[in-house]
């Protein structure tokens, strides 16, 4: 009988053994398919999050573009029908201040608009902002509507109308497309070769100007050519001998203490470099 009962006690053991194995299989297989319910979930989640992303992107940038393009109609448009701008006999720059009507329209629209930006042969045509930061228009449009894009503004350090010795505007890049996309143009044989390109129109609320190219250059982001006011004139021509001294070409164009110049920053490549584009007033 003690043998009996020692191997049933083995049968059972077996038995039991084996429903606990059963058992936990069976836990085993739901936690997987408990995972791999969680991971597909997530990747549903993560997929739809991207498209949401490419599709807001996509809706901004379109958005943008047709901002640009309508703004520019206008502005050929205001151009043509635009009464000639009155003259003071007083030229002096801070009393000789009468706003040019063909800016009227898109002075009321943005009280935040100061001028216009034209850079031959690169697309970049389109008017530009300024306000008391550097953060707002950079997810804000023209309208000030919320847009990744951004706009085209001017360095909150900078004055208007009477402008600081360095004018510096900010633009994005994205894919050849808006803003400061194409301004990468200047970089080619092509843009190079036509001495016409190398005249920039920036003309603010009251005053019309054109700028000469006097250096070009790509760099790893960095601050040190934003600066907008300097103490001294040696402090200036120590800055002006600086970012000529930068540009890829040589443009022979002489730059001194006199002048005022505009600065044309935006990305390269990627968020961390930068191109940038100087010129002085002529």
């Amino acid at each position: 009988m003690g043998k009996n009962e020692e191997f049933n006690d083995l049968i059972n053991f077996v038995e039991t053994s084996s429903s606990l194995n059963k058992v936990k299989k069976k836990k085993q297989k739901r936690i997987v398919i408990l995972l791999l319910n969680i991971i597909s979930i997530s990747l549903l989640i993560i997929g739809g999050y991207g498209l949401k992303s490419i599709s807001d992107t996509k809706k901004d940038l379109e958005e943008a573009k047709a901002l640009e393009e309508k703004l520019a109609k206008d502005m050929k448009k205001a151009t043509k029908n635009a009464p000639k701008k009155e003259k003071k006999e007083n030229d002096n720059e801070e009393e000789n201040l009468v706003e040019n009507p063909t800016y009227t329209d898109l002075h009321t629209q943005n009280q935040d608009f100061v001028g216009w930006i034209k850079v031959n042969s690169t697309g970049v045509d389109l008017p530009v902002v300024h306000t008391d930061n550097n953060e707002f228009y950079l997810t804000h449009d023209f309208n000030k509507n919320w847009n990744s894009m951004g706009w085209v503004f001017a360095d909150y350090r900078n004055t208007f109308p009477n402008l600081s010795k360095n004018t510096i505007l900010y633009g994005h890049t994205y894919r050849d497309t808006i803003m400061f996309s194409t301004l990468s143009r200047v970089l080619t044989n092509d843009w190079r070769a036509n001495e016409s390109n190398h005249y920039i129109t920036f003309n603010t609320l009251y005053k019309d100007m054109q700028w000469q190219v006097f250096s070009i250059y790509t760099l790893e982001a960095t601050n040190d050519y934003l600066i907008t006011d300097f103490e001294t004139d040696d402090d200036y021509k120590y800055f002006l001998n600086f970012i000529k001294s930068r540009s890829k070409y040589n443009f022979n164009v002489d730059v001194t203490t006199d002048d005022k110049i505009l600065t044309l920053s935006t990305c390269y490549i990627d968020g961390n470099h930068r191109l940038v584009v100087h010129a002085k007033m002529l």
